[in-house]
């Protein structure tokens, strides 16, 4: 099946090292960026082996990259390099691969690599349904109205994952199935309140150069708000059908009283609850169908090469113009995540900075 060959293959390929993190992937050589990587050699274990269409395994310079030596590509556009430093919410890998590799470079060309912890959720003919964020191996967090139908059997969870029919990805994406789907106790599917859910995977997902987590939010830590980013699969072709292709775009995070000033004026002050942030996209089009339960990131401002995950898109209101986006708070929700698992009898864990929390959990969190 094809889930099954797109998990195999994530497994092999020769295994190369960045910063003593082991990386492995197979790729074109014509596509390597730097054809001098560190090819591990352990004689203690089978060496893996590439698939035939690819030729040799590559990787970047084990250099820890600064943000200057980033190359522009035309209009401007900034070709992103590997974040520095250890921990979550950071950049991989390094290619000049962009997704839609035929188009002109504009500010919503996404780069292999650059949001590695952004997830298809599929349903069981692997169309999508929405996004999601990775931000442990094993748990996914997305938004509860992704979920309506409460059925695991239904589901399915792709990382790595950028468009369908893409052929030159360095990477196979990543396919898992929901354990349990465990959603806030008091969302209302009426107006959106509380919509905020989690998706327990099977098995966890192989973090990587292509597949990583993203932290969320730590207390006393400020961010970068004019320089977020909503990444998700809403794209659209010019017909209007979507094409499941992942994007991203710039947001600038806006106060609250910026949002209940907006929000009234668009009529949807009623749907407007203290769990939610609002941003505005820096151009005319904002969240669409398909970025649902996506993640609103920023950089830190102490370490803008950490990007930490402070919303996940819920809804926005059909009017004229550039409205608001409507996210979902991720701080105003973390007391939800210490709630989560001891009844349930799982475990569940997730970032926060570069520290790992486990927590045992009581009764705002409901299960399937």
């Amino acid at each position: 099946m094809l889930f099954v060959r797109e998990i195999t293959f994530a497994l092999v390929g020769f295994c190369c090292f960045v910063s003593s993190v082991q990386h492995c992937f197979c790729i074109d050589y014509n596509n390597c960026t730097t054809r001098n990587g560190t090819v591990s050699k352990n004689s203690t274990e089978e060496s893996p082996q590439c698939p035939e269409e690819k030729v040799t395994c590559c990787n970047v310079s084990t250099e820890e990259p600064s943000v200057t030596d980033s190359k522009y590509l035309q209009d401007g556009i900034q070709e992103p390099k590997a974040s520095p430093g250890e921990g979550c919410g950071r950049k991989r890998f390094s290619t000049q691969m962009n997704i839609t590799k035929d188009e002109k470079p504009s500010s919503k060309t996404l780069f292999y690599g650059e949001v590695p912890w952004v997830v298809a959720i599929l349903d069981k003919n692997l169309n999508l349904r929405c996004s999601g964020t990775l931000i442990y191996p094993k748990v996914v967090l997305t938004a509860a109205h992704c979920l309506r139908e409460r059925s695991i059997s239904n589901l399915f969870i792709r990382a790595g994952y950028y468009a369908p029919g893409v052929t030159n990805k360095p990477q196979s994406s990543q396919l898992r199935r929901p354990h349990k789907l465990v959603y806030h106790s008091g969302y209302d599917e009426k107006n959106f309140t509380n919509d905020i859910a989690i998706i327990i995977l099977d098995q966890p997902m192989l973090l990587n150069a292509m597949v990583d987590v993203i932290c969320t939010p730590e207390e006393g830590k400020e961010f970068i708000a004019t320089e977020c980013i909503l990444s998700g699969f809403g794209s659209y072709s010019k017909n209007g059908s979507l094409l499941s292709i992942i994007k991203k775009i710039n947001y600038t995070y806006k106060s609250q009283e910026y949002c209940l000033k907006e929000m009234k004026t668009t009529g949807s002050l009623q749907f407007y609850h203290k769990s939610n942030i609002c941003g505005l996209s820096d151009e005319e089009d904002g969240a669409r169908n398909g970025d649902g339960g996506g993640p609103l990131f920023c950089p830190l401002k102490d370490d803008p090469n950490k990007m930490v995950q402070i919303g996940i898109v819920s809804w926005q209101a059909h009017s004229k113009g550039k409205v608001p986006t409507a996210f979902t708070s991720v701080k105003h929700h973390l007391p939800w995540f210490q709630v989560c698992a001891q009844n349930r009898k799982f475990p569940l864990a997730f970032y926060v900075s570069d520290i790992k929390y486990k927590f045992g959990l009581v009764s705002v969190c409901l299960s399937v």
